[in-house]
């Protein structure tokens, strides 16, 4: 006589607390034979789909991916830098006594322009750069003044030069900050300014220059490593790389102008690059998985790759390209 068919299938499993997405039931020796394919709760994916899924998404590249906005506090501080330098500039500029009153914007009184035809971008004369530390030729090689290779990475050449700058650093360092967090961006922000004075310093001429675009074009730089490097994970990638592009068009014209020099954006950008090859994560381990297992009402499955560098050869090859730029 055939063993009765259990009421409850789920004693058979000894599983209490789990679903069976789709059961093979048959009868066979007077015992019970049931197969399970895929059980999980209802509504959880199972680590495979999610994997398939994450695998299938593409972010956007210059979207807020995640809620990091209070890792941007660094770009507000170098902006507000920037900002407190070029007051103290045109402060100690006092163009109606230096230049007998052949200034612009005579209503700002101590704190107005030098003539265009002196300086076409709204700002300081050369001495005044030359005396809060632009870099110079006879200050570096004759007066011995290493000084000026960091403080000319925070002087401007003028108004629209500040203008400019603030405005491309906002867009460029907040991403930038939000996916690698402040220190690390002060580090890339520190080493790129660096190395962008360095290369300046063996071209640049007996005339004062300034370099507050170095820096930016070192951010630039980083950002333009990741998005190459993850190229498959965006969704945005040919607009980023023509916004970012445009940016960099613009701050180098600007570097044509008197004052500013290209030396230092080149040698920015360059290292801006290599550092962002070491620096930068894979954009679907950085936020999206843990946002999406934060909202999971089973097991967490956190993918190996959160727990170590992605890439490393990519890394190691950047390091052993960067350090030798340095010296």
């Amino acid at each position: 006589m055939p063993s009765a068919r259990p009421s409850n299938p789920r004693s058979t499993l000894g599983h209490s607390d789990a679903v069976p997405r789709k059961l093979a039931v048959g009868e066979s020796g007077g015992h019970l034979g049931i197969e399970i394919r895929g059980a999980s709760l209802d509504g959880e994916k199972t680590p495979t789909k999610v994997a398939a899924e994450d695998a299938e998404e593409k972010v956007p590249f210059f979207g807020s991916r995640y809620d990091r906005k209070e890792k941007a506090w660094v770009v507000s501080l170098a902006v507000a830098l920037k900002l407190v330098v070029f007051v103290v500039a045109m402060f100690v500029n006092d163009c109606p006594r230096k230049s007998h009153g052949d200034c612009l914007f005579r209503s700002l009184r101590r704190f107005s322009f030098q003539p265009l035809r002196e300086n076409p971008m709204l700002g300081p004369s050369a001495s005044t750069l030359d005396a809060l530390g632009a870099l110079r030729r006879t200050r570096i090689i004759a007066e011995k003044q290493k000084w000026r290779l960091m403080t000319f990475t925070w002087l401007h050449g003028g108004a629209f030069h500040l203008v400019i700058n603030i405005s491309s650093m906002l867009f460029i360092g907040i991403r930038l900050a939000q996916d690698c967090g402040p220190w690390r961006t002060v580090i890339i922000y520190l080493l790129s300014a660096f190395s962008g004075s360095l290369l300046s310093a063996l071209f640049v001429q007996n005339s004062p220059v300034v370099g507050a675009s170095s820096p930016l074009f070192g951010l630039l730089g980083t950002m333009i490593s990741g998005l190459i490097k993850n190229w498959s994970r965006y969704d945005d990638k040919l607009a980023a790389l023509v916004t970012m592009s445009s940016i960099a068009m613009i701050s180098f014209i600007l570097g044509m102008l008197p004052y500013t020099d290209n030396f230092a954006n080149v040698g920015s950008l360059i290292s801006g690059v290599l550092l962002g090859a070491m620096s930068t994560y894979d954009p679907k381990n950085r936020g999206v998985n843990m946002k999406k297992e934060s909202h999971s009402y089973g097991p967490k499955v956190f993918p190996v790759s959160l727990t170590k560098f992605d890439r490393p050869l990519t890394r190691v090859i950047a390091m052993i390209l960067f350090i030798p730029f340095l010296l």
